[in-house]
């Protein structure tokens, strides 16, 4: 079975779960939501992480249910950390190849688009600020400050994050608290 159709039973089997249905808001936003795709990711640990990707328009009813919904999918994936990312598009610079018509949007361009991918990581946590470092091969690593009253939330799902945003964006991420 592909891993996309895996998740989605996974998911399917959430949404029908009794200990979600009780809750009436909750039961309401799962009727809403649906997601487009999933990818399985090891981490190196060993243990293993799902990306649940949710188109844009619904990732706002997503991250209302949030910490419900994936703890039942952790459970649900045997303690797999689960994150939720919205499927952004990234167009493409205007130029002589590619003609379009009209002013490509900042929420459209690559670097808007990464940068929206580290807020759905860290999503329950907010990013207090970035920096880049530079280091002297010429390699960059970003550098993200988290809260640290979030610290002891989301410490054990660092290497989570750092690990789906390189797979997700080929550069490196370092997250500390500040």
């Amino acid at each position: 079975m592909a891993p996309a159709l895996v998740f989605r039973w996974c998911f399917l089997l959430v949404v029908k779960s009794t200990s979600l249905r009780s809750d009436g808001d909750i039961s309401a936003e799962l009727k809403k939501i649906y997601i487009s795709s999933a990818c399985r990711v090891t981490l190196e640990s060993g243990k293993e992480a799902a990306m649940i990707f949710v188109p844009f328009p619904l990732l706002k009813n997503v991250q209302r249910i949030h910490s419900a919904l994936q703890r039942e999918l952790e459970k649900k994936l045997d303690g797999a950390q689960v994150v939720f990312i919205g499927e952004r598009r990234i167009l493409p610079k205007p130029g002589r190849k590619n003609r379009t018509t009209g002013v490509r949007p900042r929420s459209r361009t690559l670097t808007k688009v990464y940068e929206s991918f580290l807020d759905d990581l860290v999503f329950p946590t907010y990013i207090v600020g970035k920096k880049t470092r530079y280091s002297v091969d010429g390699a960059r690593t970003l550098r993200v400050a988290l809260p640290k009253e979030k610290q002891s939330d989301c410490v054990s799902r660092l290497e989570g994050f750092s690990t789906i945003y390189r797979k997700l964006t080929g550069s490196d991420v370092q997250f500390l608290f500040e």
